[in-house]
């Protein structure tokens, strides 16, 4: 007998969103989701938004996964994102990994689409929409149109190159060891805006030190001067009526970069184009990907989850 029940067992449980710190995993409702570092043990399972070590990969989800395998469905259907430059290999190693953590039907779209629906964009109007997606290890500039994927460009570094940045600076000009954390505090503190005349106390190994701020900022120069020329030479490639409908819907902001002072600013200024910050960006791109988990079933629309992707992208 043909019923809700059986309808909710075709459903796709679970929406991924496989970080290169954290993974978030949630259902489809999108309220309730689980955090876990992408890491096993010591090892990060991703590197710059892909994977890197597909044993720890695999490790990670298992994980994650095992709360889920607590309901005894036998089915567990996984929709997990990938930055807009992964290769074939790399969707298919993400794919294998999804797999041998126990997912018996896997499918990956494109980061930038679920972060444009989790800040709350209706891609299916018309018109193009554009997202920057300031994550750990990838920006992620892209263009949505007519309901796809339509043009991006990328830059792998992300904030954990900024936060290299900084700790490459405090030990080469002061002599300071610091962990990942100490140098993610430094940088929440310094920001990417040139303070002329500021100094920042740092906790260092043995004593505290202070640090002119204005050294740090031109340590982060480089690297942000990357994001700029990622962002400017994806605008000036935009012919000048879909640059016109993108001026028109704005331009969402999304990721943990949006929390780093002034880059947000900084990336506003470089572009000339009107940014909104995500309501909740950190989470933008899992609540998306949890908000096509349930359309993708009921409408029999799991094996159309590629149509996100640019025509002739490849089938895995």
């Amino acid at each position: 007998m043909f019923s809700i029940l059986s309808l909710h067992r075709k459903e796709p449980d679970l929406a991924v969103d496989f970080g290169t710190a954290i993974l978030r995993a949630g259902i489809a409702d999108g309220q309730r989701f689980s955090e876990e570092p992408s890491r096993a043990g010591t090892r990060p399972a991703l590197r710059q938004g892909v994977i890197a070590d597909a044993d720890a990969a695999a490790a990670v989800l298992d994980r994650v996964f095992a709360r889920y395998r607590k309901s005894n469905r036998r089915d567990l259907h996984v929709l997990a994102c990938a930055p807009s430059d992964a290769t074939e290999d790399e969707q298919a190693l993400l794919s294998r990994a999804l797999q041998t953590a126990g997912a018996t039907r896997t499918a990956v779209v494109p980061e930038p689409v679920a972060a444009l629906i989790g800040a709350g964009v209706d891609i299916g109007s018309d018109g193009a929409f554009m997202v920057i997606d300031l994550g750990e290890g990838v920006v992620d500039c892209a263009l949505i149109k007519e309901r796809r994927l339509f043009a991006s460009a990328t830059w792998r570094g992300g904030c954990a190159a900024l936060r290299e940045a900084v700790a490459t600076c405090l030990r080469e000009t002061h002599g300071l060891q610091v962990s990942d954390a100490e140098a993610e505090a430094v940088l929440r503190r310094v920001g990417v805006e040139s303070r002329p005349g500021a100094y920042l106390p740092i906790h260092g190994t043995h004593e505290d030190t202070a640090v002119p701020a204005a050294v740090l900022n031109a340590a982060l120069r480089e690297k942000t001067d990357r994001i700029a020329a990622t962002l400017l030479d994806f605008v000036k490639q935009l012919e000048p009526e879909i640059c016109a409908e993108v001026i028109a819907n704005g331009v969402e902001i999304t990721g943990g970069g949006v929390l780093i002072p002034g880059l947000a600013e900084y990336c506003a200024r470089v572009t000339h184009l009107p940014l909104r910050r995500a309501p909740r960006p950190l989470e933008s791109v899992i609540q998306g990907a949890c908000s096509l988990l349930g359309p993708a079933a009921k409408l029999n629309l799991w094996d159309s989850l590629r149509s996100f992707w640019p025509p002739g992208a490849p089938s895995l």
